[in-house]
């Protein structure tokens, strides 16, 4: 009955706020908060505030909430008070909030405090949470929070997800889990939607481990808590995807489930499995999926992953867990046929796979699939599944289109002569998106591209009359602002928007454009194309001799003849990526090589590698005294421009590389086909950036192959 009575609630409240949002559209933002401003001024701010928050939330007018609940001039009441601290504690100015907190203890009666009234729970909710802000979750005992608290923190895993920023994310995670109890069905869900697709494997064990832990304990939980009772609690079911968990799961599963997904992290983490694992049906298909194969065995492989499937899908696991495993069993498969060269058992199993995966951009097995569509010059099948899985991400900027995409998709035309680029916060994926524009924009057209700050520093010279790029801020990295300013840079951006792309500034400059597009929008456009147009003359990263000629007076300083930028792999690794790259064992022989300098243009913490180069190699990974390697981005180019090579797998730094004209030899060891529909029919050269050139896993045989090929081309450059 209460859970009825809170779903009736939660529908009465969104119709509501339908209702003002609408409103809100007709009158207009002012006039709206006008009219809220005057229902405060007489007293009805209680009973307005939860749906006026709500519509500012929706609206992003976050400093506008902070400004209608200020209290008025002379002592303010308690109620006042607390609107206040929400308001602040809602735009993540929490420094704020304990300061009007502080000063209300100061100020306000204490008979007010003594007094136990509803504002006084709620001002303590409030403050609650801007104290957890503060500290760390090892520290925290925090079973059975208020349901605002819990609210509050899973909306701050999401956000901190959006930052990109991991260990914000690992903390919120820790807290809300703490807060909930480690109920095993929110434990299974930010597993799967948040921890496993960031690399967080050793948090997503340890809180699956607790999880059952308490499970398995019965009834009884922290503090003697019923766990059973709380699992029910209100607020789980305002979450989409948990009231969906909690309808379609049967308790007697989710110790299988909880089960499972540490399996899976300790296959990532590469630890041992135990006997009760291999005993298990799930337990066992998930070894054999994480189980490293070289080439000569990967047919057998994905034949006997396939027939122990079978086996596996007759067990008496929940379908929902049969369903998730089934699908990395297919797709796990797939790839290994299409190590092997079986490509149309590859194609057939990837589309297996697929039948399992949620509506969404690209994941790692859709990519793989329609690579091999493009390898295997299937293009048209593969344009299509490109073309639908654009329409499918315009969904979250739909808003800010003039020219739909259904339209632009019929009228065969992605690309504008004149419009804005909304693109994310990758690097290289930005950069091979300009790449592929600079081929194929029309003559006098002009672009604007928000994104990483670093990229107008990059970028822009030399591009001026055809290329800005305005800067997005971010809560991480070279350029970061505190979440305030940042919150502060999107105030009025509609919430429907992916925020992380978009800024105040943006939106102003958006109107400076006859149109609107996505990064997305040229990659696709490109590949529709089949990247066949005529090379520009200049690279897009245009570097003065000024710029280059300190680094090669450095180098010449080095005593080697042949001078070898080198990056081996990317900054963030776990099972899946690690295919992608390389191990600086494998390099051993490269170090050894006489008259040849190795530069480091490894972006990422090299520390361990460098002491295996120096004890075990006996060689020297030289490093420029005066380049980040992170942030100095046109250093780096020049750096990587005075080389005589560029060595670099799948990441920024190649196709920065590339995109200076630098000589460059890509690692193109992800096996088969993923980065075949940039290598031109060749076999090696790159249709985007011609000065890379690519030494490939179906040409060397395997990632052993390609490395001792690239040594042996750097061993012929030094020979006298």
């Amino acid at each position: 009955m209460k859970q009825k009575l809170e779903r009736a609630k939660g529908i009465l409240f969104h119709a509501a706020l339908r209702s003002m949002l609408f409103t809100t559209r007709i009158v207009g933002f002012r006039g709206m908060h006008l009219i809220m401003s005057a229902v405060a001024a007489i007293g009805l701010k209680g009973m307005v505030f939860p749906l006026w928050a709500a519509c500012l939330q929706r609206l992003n007018r976050r400093a506008a909430l902070v400004e209608w609940t200020k209290p008025k001039k002379g002592k303010p009441s308690l109620r006042d008070i607390y609107f206040h601290i929400r308001a602040l504690n809602l735009i993540r100015d929490f420094g704020s909030a304990a300061e009007i907190h502080e000063k209300a203890l100061r100020e306000i009666s204490p008979l007010e405090f003594v007094r136990k009234t509803k504002w006084h729970d709620k001002l303590r909710v409030e403050r609650n949470i801007f104290l957890y802000e503060k500290i760390s979750p090892p520290f925290v005992k925090g079973y059975g929070e208020h349901e605002r608290v819990l609210t509050h923190f899973y909306q701050r895993i999401w956000e901190a997800h959006g930052y990109k920023d991991m260990p914000l994310v690992e903390k919120y995670v820790q807290l809300y889990c703490s807060f909930a109890g480690h109920d095993p069905q929110i434990v299974m869900h930010l597993t799967d939607n948040v921890l496993f697709p960031n690399g967080q494997h050793e948090l997503a064990h340890a809180i699956c481990s607790k999880a059952l832990s308490l499970f398995e304990r019965g009834s009884k939980g922290l503090y003697g808590k019923n766990i059973m009772e709380f699992l029910q609690s209100a607020h789980l079911w305002q979450i989409p995807e948990i009231r969906k968990l909690k309808e379609t799961r049967a308790a007697q599963h989710i110790r299988q489930g909880l089960l499972n997904r540490m399996r899976i992290a300790e296959c990532e983490l590469g630890q041992p499995c135990s006997a009760s694992m291999q005993e298990d049906p799930a337990g066992k298909l998930l070894q054999m999926i994480h189980t490293d194969v070289k080439g000569a065995g990967a047919y057998e492989s994905a034949r006997d992953i396939l027939t122990y499937l079978e086996h596996f899908m007759l067990s008496d696991i929940h379908e929902e867990e049969k369903s998730r495993i089934a699908h990395l069993a297919l797709a796990e498969a797939a790839e290994r046929f299409e190590i092997s060269g079986k490509y149309d058992l590859a194609l057939i199993h990837y589309e297996k796979a697929l039948q399992f995966e949620k509506e969404n951009w690209v994941s790692e097995c859709a990519w793989r699939y329609v690579s091999l569509l493009y390898f295997m010059k299937r293009n048209a099948e593969a344009n299509r599944f490109m073309l639908e899985k654009l329409k499918l991400f315009w969904r979250n900027f739909s808003s800010v289109s003039r020219t739909g995409i259904e339209r632009r998709i019929k009228k065969g035309k992605l690309l504008h002569q004149n419009a804005f680029i909304l693109a994310g916060w990758g690097i290289g994926d930005i950069i091979i998106s300009l790449g592929i524009l600079q081929h194929l924009r029309p003559a006098n057209s002009r672009y604007g591209c928000g994104g990483d700050p670093r990229l107008k520093e990059l970028l822009e010279p030399g591009n001026e009359d055809w290329l800005e790029i305005v800067p997005s801020s971010r809560t991480t990295g070279p350029f970061a602002v505190d979440e305030r300013q940042y919150w502060s840079d999107r105030e009025g951006v509609p919430a429907g928007l992916d925020q992380h792309r978009v800024t105040r500034t943006i939106m102003r400059k958006m109107k400076q454009y006859r149109d609107v597009m996505l990064a997305e929008d040229v990659f696709v456009a490109g590949l529709v194309q089949g990247l066949q147009f005529q090379h520009a003359t200049d690279p897009l990263i245009k570097l003065t001799e000024e710029e280059v000629e300190p680094f090669r007076e450095w180098l010449d300083s080095l005593p080697g003849k042949v001078k070898v930028g080198f990056s081996w792999r990317s900054g963030e690794l776990n099972l899946a990526r690690n295919k992608s790259y390389t191990e600086i064992e494998q390099w051993e022989k490269l170090f050894q090589l006489e008259g040849v300098d190795v530069i480091s243009l490894q972006y990422s913490d090299t520390s361990e590698e460098k002491r295996v180069i120096a004890e075990q190699f006996g060689g020297t990974l030289h490093e420029h005294p005066h380049v980040h390697l992170t942030n100095d981005l046109r250093k780096i180019c020049a750096l990587a421009k005075a080389c005589d090579l560029v060595v670099a797998p799948c990441t920024a730094v190649r196709d920065m590389a590339g995109a200076c004209g630098a000589n460059t030899i890509s690692l193109t060891i992800t096996p088969v086909a993923p980065d075949w529909w940039r290598i031109a029919e060749d076999g090696m050269t790159d249709r985007i950036f011609p000065t890379i050139t690519h030494f490939s896993y179906l040409h060397h045989g395997s990632k052993q192959g390609v490395v001792d090929a690239v040594i042996h081309k750097i061993q012929e450059m030094a020979a006298p």
